[in-house]
């Protein structure tokens, strides 16, 4: 098993990068956020099921701590991923700073 973190170029707010994991276990990944979005924007009552309904639109995953990820197999979309998986991530964080 090997990590990369990727950054995005992106931040969160005016100063927290927007760095993307990327787990690489033969040829399945696990591409996702590290928990940062929620981490940095908190859990505002609900917040798991508001985590929920951003991402479903996108085909991506939350879980109980707030992670943001998608599994993938081989690393032909591996950029459109990491991009999606920032873009998702940026927009969980805006909507849990305004559910506070």
């Amino acid at each position: 098993m090997t990590q990369e973190q990727i950054e995005t170029g992106r931040t969160y707010g005016s100063s927290e990068p927007v760095v993307i994991r990327v787990e690489r276990r033969g040829t399945k990944l696990t591409i996702d956020d590290g928990g940062a979005a929620v981490r940095l924007a908190g859990r505002p009552r609900g917040w798991l099921e508001r985590a929920d309904q951003v991402v479903s639109s996108t085909g991506l995953n939350v879980n109980r701590r707030g992670v943001v990820y998608v599994p993938a197999v081989g690393e032909a979309r591996l950029d459109r991923l990491v991009a999606l998986v920032a873009t998702t991530s940026l927009e969980l964080y805006d909507t849990l700073l305004d559910e506070r």
